[in-house]
């Protein structure tokens, strides 16, 4: 993958990035007393171009719009159908999920698809539902055909949900390992690092026997499986100090706030921001598939914080709990 190849690409992003709302924006919609005027907030964004014959109400169709525009971005600009596939897997696991539990159920579940993915939905269910034997992505194949001898031996609920998070990220890495760009491997590292750590802190915080911390965590980034199991038994600020070796300095600091104020879910939510300060070094990179993948996921997570406020106005949940909640930007 050269970078080379993506100077165009570099060109329109550093554009969108400038369309992407801002801390303003989402003070403009913050401070708005309802949600029609939380949606005015729109006009200023990137979302303007979905806002014809809206309404306020339907503020979670301008998002899917915006989505799917983003998807259609990835086909339009990006040199390398791999690199897309690593964008969007997470959505053809969503809709794998979906599809075996339609199976499993015998019940119509097309109401949950999300068409964002790489794949077309109904190639998967013709090869899950209807066994039929179409030509698809090897790592995919591979990985329907181990789904269905893994569900033949009726595990319960919460191990099938380990099952898909587990192969999402070993496909996830074993792309990011074959599009060979350090930016995007160590970021693959890091999402998979935090991924284990919230596991951990978690089922630590709930007692859980180690058994099952064995269970619930994925692929290895650069902190071992045996470090994670090896610390459990141990004080909590022990393991941090051990795993800060591997993570963003920034731990050290999140975990200082979370010993004062107790608050797992917020310790939480800065991990999840560990990811976007991570990506923010693309800003520096002069052009490549780094500009992409950071775009991708400031986009992704622009998403979230505008759903949270427009649910918030929606459902008149207070302005201080829904800043709480709102993610650092890009």
């Amino acid at each position: 993958m050269k970078s080379v190849n993506y100077t165009f690409a570099t060109g329109k992003i550093r554009y969108l990035e400038t369309k992407l709302p801002d801390q303003v924006d989402l003070e403009r919609m913050l401070d708005a007393p309802d949600l029609e005027k939380a949606f005015k907030a729109f006009y200023d964004t990137d979302y303007a171009q979905h806002l014809f014959e809206r309404k306020p109400e339907e503020f979670e169709q301008v998002i899917l719009d915006d989505l799917f525009e983003n998807k259609k971005l990835l086909f339009q600009i990006v040199p390398d159908k791999d690199l897309i596939k690593f964008l969007l897997l997470e959505y053809d696991f969503h809709n794998l999920k979906v599809i075996f539990k339609e199976k499993l159920l015998n019940k119509d579940l097309d109401y949950l698809i999300i068409p964002l993915g790489f794949f077309e939905p109904n190639i998967f269910k013709k090869i899950i539902i209807n066994g039929e034997k179409i030509k698809i992505d090897e790592e995919i194949q591979e990985f329907i055909n181990k789904a269905n001898s893994f569900l033949n031996q009726k595990p319960l609920p919460y191990q099938i949900e380990f099952f898909f998070d587990q192969n999402y990220f070993l496909i996830f890495k074993k792309i990011a390992k074959k599009l060979k760009n350090r930016f995007i491997i160590d970021f693959v590292n890091l999402k998979i690092d935090l991924t284990n750590l919230r596991i951990f802190i978690r089922l630590k915080n709930l007692k859980k026997d180690v058994k099952f911390l064995k269970e619930a965590l994925i692929e290895p980034g650069k902190i071992k499986i045996e470090d994670f199991i090896n610390f459990y038994p141990q004080d909590l600020e022990i393991a941090i100090k051990y795993f800060i070796k591997f993570l963003p300095p920034s731990l050290e600091k999140h975990f200082s706030e979370f010993q004062k104020e107790k608050n797992l879910w917020l310790f939480e939510k800065r991990l999840f921001e560990m990811e976007i300060e991570y990506l923010r070094k693309a800003k520096y990179i002069a052009y490549g598939p780094e500009i992409v993948v950071a775009y991708f996921y400031a986009k992704k997570n622009a998403n979230k914080n505008v759903r949270l406020i427009m649910s918030g106005k929606l459902n008149k949940i207070e302005r201080n709990i829904l800043k709480e909640r709102i993610r650092e930007l890009y």
